[in-house]
């Protein structure tokens, strides 16, 4: 401790102008402490004595004031450390002779020094007579000052003011502890240590988010049908919707946290997903439609197929976003403004620059003609085929109880980990890796002084003294006697204590500042000159000016649980509001900001969950029509998060600002793959496992992809240190597992048994099979069926069969076909008709002319039609056979009298 010691006091740093500063330049001056038996001695105790006696006469001070201030500018001064080694004084010989015995007699003795000394062991250990005879670890204070006047003035994330001399003496004193090699391993805490420390880590986890990137464009490229279009939207126009979302952000003056460097992996994960899908019903359409439709009307049907259901899920995404706006925690609301933003951008990407991509990509596929390439078959047939055997193996009844059965346990599993997940939060886990110093050294400090908790101030402002230091000696008391606090230093307490009872009480306003400006300036007092500001300058020849504004310190008791860090909280507020006092007060400790995010993450994090489930169930049943299957969506997308939060429990994660972003998130996210497949069950026809079977070969494909691509995009953050991405990368990694696993296994199952029923049929061909199913087409080439055996192939009454077609007539050198020439208006001979079913005709069915005959405007002369007597109706037949009469000959009518054939 002495050698290294000597090494901290002997570094030089530049100050700025050419100057160097060392550790007396930047160190935190005081007089010089008082002797070893506590007493005021020498000059102070001379001064003292008739100081209060003028005082107490209310004489002339003049001539007793100037005195002292001569005598306290004459006593040295030192910088204020405090160490094991202020025991011997500071005496290096004294140090270097020193044995272990020696080190435990000096310790274990009576006295104010042997008692300060004791306070800075941790780990004690203590004999049957509480001697000490081991200890653990042991506290070295280095206390700078803040020059307020600097010109190289920055703020740390701390909040902590630093001028620029003293933060590099900062920098080069952690260089130096961290250097140390052999015997105890020192740690070091400096004031900008704690965000540098965050900033550092979470900088350099984001390689991973480059390799899970890169790990995304290799999938996209090896799966995607139309993998150009989509890897110009994965690196060009996902870069550029996220350059949106920060400038729409930013004009809007929202704040960016450094939660927000999630954001790319966010846009990836929304993006993909919707690329495939598009990309999909890009090539469905094509297929529909042949050639003959233009590229507008391509996408046109693509965006009709999946379009609605794309709009669903940005809409629930950015709901979702906009819901955790909503809470109090500004850090969090300030991220859920970006991904709001964030998710409206990428669905402007979609629905603009990669349908022009598509386009582009198709225009010169279509001018490349028969050159172009064939699509590999891995991304055309092979999946499709998988999804056809897998949809008649899902829908197995023995197969579908058992995943509803599964689902049951899986979901009690998780309810089981939500209700166990921890509400911590703790310096120590906040952002830091494990193998940070600084989180090791908050840990072991946490563990070697258990009873050395927080730092906490209590500030004041405008309030009346001397009047009010009766309610705030009240105050101290108060703090003092809180289960949750260890000690209390204020320098009202200490400058009352040291007034003698000789002087009237209470304080005149006169003896109040002659006394306050004394006591600051001796060396009990000089400690407290930096816990006061003053309306004027403060001078040892003058009374105290006006005090402006004042503080008081308190040290909380070691807190593990949130549950007493929440209640400390509430009962140092509650007792600093109940003070006697005029004026401004409040209390204040960096880690309060967390204690109070504490007590509202879990409410927040339930109320915004329970919004978005809601407003989930609401968007699902105005896109998707059927409340039925939106309920079922609803379902699925609330056992997800219940899920997401086991999964949390299980990595050993707490509930803090960190993972309750990661939910809100997760809230979003896991509506996605269930939406898309209820919209495509619902939008088709057929009975429920024919639509099932359906939506599983249709969209089952590209989600399976959207989803592989994700969690890769997700997993890649597995080796992050920091929290941010380790929290980041458990929550949606096990979101889109499970949101997939739900989407293509539960669901299904439960719309074949539960699902909305099969919407009426508006076909306008009316000997269109009643039964046939029209669900929505397959997004990838599905493998061939066998063709349907048609089982009725009655004709309807009355209707003849079609006409062959008729070739277009050219002529040669003109490739555009003529227009047929009409057909002679002079009927042809009326010859008999044979019948082959007696249901074939009705007498009131007029004649019929060939589809292929033109009718001119010419007036036809009437010819005398033979009279032909009614056939003899054949036999009944159970089973009569299609028209056999030419479409071109004349019907003979029957005689009025003739009754109908039977039908």
């Amino acid at each position: 401790m002495w050698r290294l010691n000597q090494r901290v006091t002997a570094l030089r740093v530049d100050a700025g102008g050419g100057e160097e500063a060392g550790w007396r330049y930047v160190c935190l001056r005081v007089p010089q402490g008082e002797p070893e038996d506590g007493g005021s001695g020498g000059v102070e105790a001379a001064g003292l004595e008739g100081v209060w006696a003028a005082l107490a006469r209310d004489g002339d001070l003049r001539e007793v004031r100037e005195g002292v201030c001569r005598s306290a500018e004459a006593w040295p001064r030192r910088c204020l450390e405090r160490s094991l080694l202020d025991l011997w004084g500071g005496d290096g010989s004294r140090v270097a002779a020193l044995t272990d015995e020696q080190v435990l007699r000096d310790v274990n003795r009576a006295g104010a020094r042997a008692a300060a000394a004791r306070s800075l062991l941790g780990g004690m250990k203590r004999d049957v007579a509480g001697r000490v005879v081991a200890a653990a670890a042991a506290l070295h204070t280095w206390t700078t000052r803040v020059q307020v006047n600097s010109s190289g003035q920055v703020e740390e994330g701390t909040g902590r003011r630093v001028d620029l001399a003293g933060l590099r003496w900062e920098e080069a004193l952690v260089g130096e502890v961290e250097r140390t090699a052999g015997g105890p391993r020192p740690l070091v805490l400096a004031a900008h240590s704690l965000g540098r420390a965050a900033t550092r880590a979470v900088m350099g986890d984001l390689k991973w988010a480059g390799v899970g990137t890169a790990a995304l464009v290799a999938y996209v490229a090896a799966t995607a049908t139309h993998p150009l279009p989509a890897l110009l939207g994965l690196l060009l126009g996902l870069p550029l919707a996220m350059l949106a979302a920060y400038g729409l952000c930013a004009a809007l003056a929202v704040p960016f946290s450094f939660l927000g460097a999630a954001l790319p992996v966010l846009a990836a994960g929304i993006g993909v997903d919707h690329m495939y899908l598009l990309a999909a019903a890009w090539g469905a359409a094509g297929r529909k439609g042949g050639t003959a439709g233009s590229i507008a009307e391509r996408g046109g049907r693509a965006l009709r197929r999946v379009g609605a259901a794309i709009t669903l899920t940005c809409v629930t995404d950015g709901l979702a976003f906009m819901v955790g706006a909503s809470t109090r925690l500004p850090g969090l609301r300030w991220f859920c403004l970006y991904a709001a933003a964030t998710a409206a951008c990428v669905f402007l990407l979609h629905v603009t620059f990669f349908l022009a991509a598509l386009a582009l990509h198709q225009r010169r596929q279509d001018a490349a003609g028969a050159a172009r390439c064939p699509a590999p078959p891995c991304r055309v047939a092979v999946l499709p085929r998988v999804m056809a055997c897998y949809a008649d193996l899902l829908l197995r009844p023995a197969v579908s109880a058992a995943v509803v059965a599964g689902a049951a346990a899986l979901l009690g599993a998780g309810l089981w980990g939500a209700a166990s997940l921890r509400h911590q939060l703790t310096i120590a886990e906040w952002l830091l890796p494990r193998a940070s110093p600084v989180r090791q050294a908050l840990e072991a400090r946490r563990q070697f002084f258990p009873s050395q908790g927080v730092h906490a101030t209590v500030y004041f402002a405008n309030v009346t003294l001397p009047q009010e230091l009766p309610g705030l000696t009240a105050l101290a008391d108060a703090l003092r006697a809180s289960p949750y606090v260890h000690s209390v230093t204020a320098w009202f307490t200490a400058f009352q204590d040291s007034l003698p009872p000789l002087l009237p009480r209470p304080l005149s306003p006169r003896l109040f500042s002659e006394a306050l400006a004394l006591f600051l300036h001796l060396p009990r007092g000089a400690r407290f000159a930096w816990d006061l500001e003053f309306a004027a300058p403060l001078r040892c020849l003058e009374a105290a000016p006006r005090v402006t504004a004042f503080r008081m310190h308190l040290q909380h008791r070691a807190l593990p649980s949130m549950a007493q860090q929440r209640a400390a909280l509430l009962e140092v507020q509650r007792l600093v509001a109940e003070a006697p006092l005029g004026g401004f007060r409040g209390a204040w400790a960096d880690a309060y900001s967390q204690w109070e995010a504490a007590g509202v993450v879990t409410t927040e994090a339930a109320r915004g969950l329970a919004l978005v489930a809601v407003l989930v169930g609401v968007v699902t049943v105005v896109v998707v029509g059927a409340g039925r299957a939106a309920a079922l969506v609803v379902a699925c997308v609330a056992a997800v998060l219940v899920e997401v939060a086991a999964a949390m429990h299980v990595a050993g994660l707490a509930v803090n600002t960190v993972t309750a972003t990661a939910l809100v998130l997760a809230a979003g996210l896991s509506v996605d793959y269930a939406a898309h497949v209820a919209h495509a069950f619902t939008s088709g026809r057929g009975s429920r496992r024919e639509r099932v079977r359906a939506t599983l070969e249709g969209v089952g494909p590209p989600l399976v992809h959207a989803g592989v691509s994700t969690l890769l995009t997700f997993a890649a953050l597995a080796p992050a240190a920091s929290l941010l991405f380790t929290a980041y990368c458990t929550v949606l990694t096990a979101v889109a597992a499970l949101s997939l696993l739900h989407a293509l296994v539960l669901l299904p199952v439960l719309l074949a048994w539960l699902g909305p029923p099969p919407r009426p049929r508006h076909d306008p061909d009316p000997a269109s099979p009643k039964d046939s199913t029209t669900a929505l087409p397959s997004l990838y080439p599905a493998p061939p069926r066998p063709a349907r055996t048609p089982t009725n192939s009655l004709s309807r009454p009355n209707t003849p069969p079609p006409p062959p077609p008729q070739p277009p007539t050219t002529t040669p050198g003109n490739d555009d076909p003529l227009p047929t020439p009409p057909h002679p208006t002079t009927p042809a001979p009326s010859t008999p008709q044979s019948f082959s079913s007696p249901n074939t005709f009705h007498p009131s069915t007029p004649p019929r002319t060939s589809p292929n005959t033109s009718h001119s405007s010419t007036p036809t002369p009437h010819t005398p039609r033979p009279s032909v007597p009614p056939p003899e109706p054949p036999p009944p037949s159970p089973s009569p056979l299609p028209h056999t009469s030419s479409p071109a000959t004349p019907t003979p009518s029957l005689p009025h009298d003739t009754p109908p054939p039977p039908h």
